[in-house]
Parts: C-alpha cells; structure tokens; sequence
C-alpha cells in the first residue's frame, strides 16, 4: 500500500496524515510505524466491517515470517496513540471469529476552501467594496510616487526618498484592504462592519489599531518635511572643497598601479563638473600624496576642507575598494565604505561612490546632478580599461614610445567602442 496516496483524515478529533506517519491530537503528533499507518489505512477503506485476521496479515505482512505478534504489535500501538483503552474499544474492536473493524467513520480533512466557500469570499470583498478601495489605493500610491520623483529633484531630500516612499507605500496595501474589509462608508458617514464570517468585532481595538496606522503616517510625514532642517544642504553661493587622492595599490601586480589611480581618477572628474565643488588639481593631490605627508598637512597646503582616499587590491577577477572621507578639520572620516565587486562592475562602483561623496558634501541631489554623476564616457568595461592604460602611459615622462603606446590603447578603446 503506497502511503503518500492517501489524503488526511479525522477520526472523532485525531488528525491521521498517511504520508508523515502521523496521529494528531489537540496540536501533538506522534509518529507510528509504517505498518501501523497501513492497519489504520486498510480499517479506514471500510468503516464498521470485520477484516479477517488472515486478509490483514497477507496484505500488511506479505513476507513475514511470524505475521501474528507484528499484527498485535500494530494494533496495540494504535490503540495507545487513540486512547483506546478502558472499558470498551472506543476506535478498533475485536472478534475472535471475524477479525479487526473501525467503529469510526474517517472524515475528510479540509485542507482548504471549498469552491462554494470561494465564490462566497469573493462576493464578500465585492460587498464590501475592497477590490475598489485596492485599485484606488494603487492609482493614488502610483500619482504619489511620480510626484515624489519629480519634487525630490529640487529639494534637499536624501537620495533613498524614492525607494523609502516605494516601501512605504506598499507596506500600507495590506492595510487599506483591512480598512476597506472593516470600515463601511454609508449614508450615516463610516461605520465600522460589525460582523465578520459570523464574530463580533472589537470596536476599540480596531479603532486602536487604526490610531496607529494614522500616527506612523504622521510621523514619516514630519521626519520628511524636516529632513532639510536636521540634515542641511550648501546654501546658494556656498562652496565645499576637496581633494581626490591616488588609492594605494594593494595588489600583488605591481601593474595594477593604473587602474587604481585611473578609479581615482574617474571620482575626481566626476566631482570636478558639480556645482559648488571645488576639487584641488590631479597634480598637485598626487604630488603631495607621493610624499608621505599626512592628511592634515596634505589639507592645509591644498586648502580642502575633505579628502577622498582608498586602497585597491585586486584579486583574480575581483576586486575589493576600501574608500573614506575624511574631515580635515577633524582627521575623522565622514564616511568609508568598503566594496567587493567584479571588474567590470568597477563603473557602477564609481557612480556610487561620487553619489554618496556629493552626499556627504551637501550637493543637492537634483535630477540633473544624479545624471551627471552616473554618466559614462563609455558602458564597456575592456575599453574603458584600455583607456586607463593609455591616461598612465601619458603620465610617465614623455617619450616617443611611451606617446606612441598610448596612442595606439587609445585606438584599441574606440575599435571595441566607437562612441567611446
């Protein structure tokens, strides 16, 4: 008898589960053996008629050698697992003559909703109009979002205020179905449904519930309106300084020295088109870097008020880039931030990074500023590597080969990226 094609089901309150070789009561299983799930399933076929002893054995216990303790051994387990003791066989009686029956009929166990059971819950939602109150919701949620997308641009809003609205908004979905479920509007004004499938619901905690609903909306609205307040942005005609330095190279390759000043490198031009930036020369950062001086010293003498450094280590494919600013003022970093990618992954990284540098800097994250710090000279990570290659030949001295060297990378960068 192949178990895991019988369904569960109910004898006077136990839960029999053929496949798990469970018997279920009151929330505690108990697991029986394989052959007396297949008594109780065999018993179970046919309700209130004996089962010879001889037609159990040879069905149950086909190849035993001693069939007649097992069959005792199986029923007695039963019976302990139903309780079936006492005065009276209250599941499974005997007769010495006939055999085994089951005094129970097994029921069928509801695993779900009938089909009648579910056309009755759908035109309970219709009633009481949520399929309506769901829509209206994601039409007004979707207007709300556009608005949010084109207002953030022109305010000092972080840049995750479209991403917190989107997660808050579908937080609240579940909940305007449970108000729409709950709350009626009718000609007396709204009114809370005082029946639901056939319990009382409890007004006060409802109204409870829905106090706090309208409370964290308050809440998230007052930390909006005030975000520019606690975390102020460069007013008009305010400048901020900085200074990009080389990342240290960390990797084993010597030779990845180029693409660790060329990330480097790809920040600083970044920065260099916002407005209200100020970035201190490639030259002059890289020359003081070179030197040793510390942090403080390299800010005096450039005159920045915060310094981007990190450190490059590339390993196989992968590279891993530990970036910090750094307050000059205070020799603490404002943010760091480590990032373990793929390398031809290293453009997004960039974009990132300079997003969060204008950031921490105040810049206000307009439209125009998020697209000028993602844009890329070119999307293909081969040219683009190519193309460093080439800016690290022109910073060696200026010899014929080293100008033809990279003359000829550079050609390489447009075959594979002609709009490069």
């Amino acid at each position: 008898m192949d178990l895991k094609g019988h369904d569960k089901f109910l004898l006077r309150g136990f839960e029999i589960d053929p496949a798990a070789h469970t018997i279920s009561n009151s929330g505690i299983a108990r697991v029986v053996r394989a052959s007396t799930m297949e008594v109780l399933c065999l018993l179970a076929t046919r309700p209130r008629e004996f089962f010879n002893s001889s037609s159990l054995l040879h069905t149950v216990f086909p190849a035993s050698g001693e069939p007649h303790g097992l069959l005792s051994a199986c029923i007695d387990e039963l019976k302990e697992c139903l309780g079936d003791g006492g005065s009276g066989p209250k599941f499974i009686e005997y007769d010495g003559e006939r055999g085994y029956r089951l005094l129970e009929v097994p029921q069928a166990h509801r695993s779900g909703r009938t089909a009648d059971d579910v056309n009755d819950w759908f035109d309970e939602l219709k009633r009481r109009r949520v399929f309506r109150a769901v829509a209206a919701y994601g039409v007004a949620a979707w207007l709300l979002l556009q608005i949010i997308d084109v207002v953030s641009g022109a305010l000092p809003v972080p840049d995750w205020t479209l991403t917190a609205a989107t997660v808050a908004l579908a937080a609240g979905f579940p909940v305007s179905a449970l108000l729409a479920w709950i709350f009626q509007i009718t000609p007396a004004g709204v009114v809370v449904d005082s029946e639901v499938d056939g319990r009382k619901l409890d007004r006060t905690r409802l109204i409870h519930y829905f106090d706090l609903v309208v409370i964290g909306v308050l809440l998230i609205i007052v930390v909006f309106l005030s975000y520019g307040h606690v975390f102020s942005s460069l007013e008009r005609g305010e400048e901020v300084r900085i200074a990009v330095l080389p990342f240290e190279n960390l990797s084993e390759e010597t030779g990845d020295a180029y693409l660790s000043e060329g990330i480097a490198d790809d920040i600083r031009s970044r920065l260099y088109d916002l407005p209200q930036v100020l970035v201190a020369a490639r030259s002059s950062s890289k020359s003081l870097s070179r030197q040793g001086f510390d942090i403080g010293t390299i800010g005096d003498r450039l005159g920045v008020e915060h310094i981007l450094e990190g450190t490059f280590r590339r390993i196989g494919d992968r590279i891993r880039l530990s970036v910090q600013l750094v307050n000059v003022e205070t020799g603490f970093n404002s943010w760091n931030e480590t990032y373990d990618t793929r390398v031809e992954d290293v453009l997004a990284v960039q974009n990132r990074i300079s997003l969060i540098v204008a950031s921490e800097l105040r810049v206000v994250l307009s439209a125009d500023v998020r697209e000028l710090l993602s844009e890329n000279a070119t999307d293909d990570p081969v040219a683009f590597d190519l193309y460093l290659q080439a800016r690290n030949r022109l910073d060696q001295p200026r010899t014929e080969e080293n100008l033809i060297q990279a003359t000829a990378l550079f050609e390489q960068a447009l075959d594979i990226d002609s709009d490069f």
